[in-house]
């Protein structure tokens, strides 16, 4: 039963790229519209989504997810989660045939992936800040070479490492599917809430308000 529930997850992260290469293509038609590309995942509607939704956790779940670099959605996350319980569940029932101990190690095996996507989240948003000044720096050179800012960013995310790369190539990939300048900066900062990073934020919009030289506010 446990690789049955193993394999059903790894369909449903194989879903969710699919979800998301679909939802790119949907907002990009439908820019004219006003329809921008979406800052969260698609998920599916059962039931264990709706629990989420239900108790506030789906915002936080698809928040960490984000920061964690994962193709997992909500639905993907609470399916790992009962499968775990599940698992130390008839586990720990069959080794000591005790209920109390066998429902108290499902409901530490419940945490078990949120522990995992918390860490890899903390994991990676360290990577982003430890890497965030030579992106910096290539982009201050961009800039002072007369590139545009959105093409700064572009050349950041074909030089720069991962995970910054891959943020600054979403960013771009945003604006360029219709999403306003602003807006695709806000949403970086909110995706990696990171000190320095909200701060170069701020820094790119309001030299954009009142002008200046970027190459050197960078």
């Amino acid at each position: 039963s446990i690789a049955l529930i193993w394999q059903w997850v790894r369909d449903q992260r194989r879903g969710a790229v699919v979800r998301r290469q679909l939802a790119t293509v949907q907002n990009a038609s439908a820019s004219a519209e006003g329809t921008l590309l979406r800052g969260k995942r698609h998920q599916s509607l059962d039931p264990l989504v709706s629990m989420a939704h239900q108790f506030g956790w789906a915002a936080t779940i698809d928040e960490m997810l984000v920061q964690a670099g994962m193709t997992w959605d909500v639905g993907t996350f609470m399916v790992a989660s009962l499968g775990c319980a599940l698992a130390l569940l008839m586990f720990t029932l069959l080794l000591f045939g005790s209920p109390v101990i066998s429902v108290s190690a499902a409901l530490l095996g419940s945490l078990g992936p949120w522990l995992y996507v918390r860490n890899k989240a903390r994991r990676r948003l360290n990577d982003f800040e430890e890497k965030l000044p030579e992106a910096l720096d290539l982009l201050a050179r961009a800039v002072r070479a007369g590139h545009p800012i959105v093409s700064g960013m572009k050349i950041v995310a074909d030089e720069a490492p991962e995970p910054v790369a891959g943020e600054f190539q979403r960013t771009f990939e945003e604006q360029r599917f219709g999403l306003p300048f602003d807006d695709s900066m806000v949403a970086l900062a909110n995706r990696m809430p990171l000190v320095d990073l909200q701060m170069l934020v701020t820094a790119i919009l309001v030299q954009r308000e009142v002008g200046g030289n970027l190459a050197e506010v960078l």
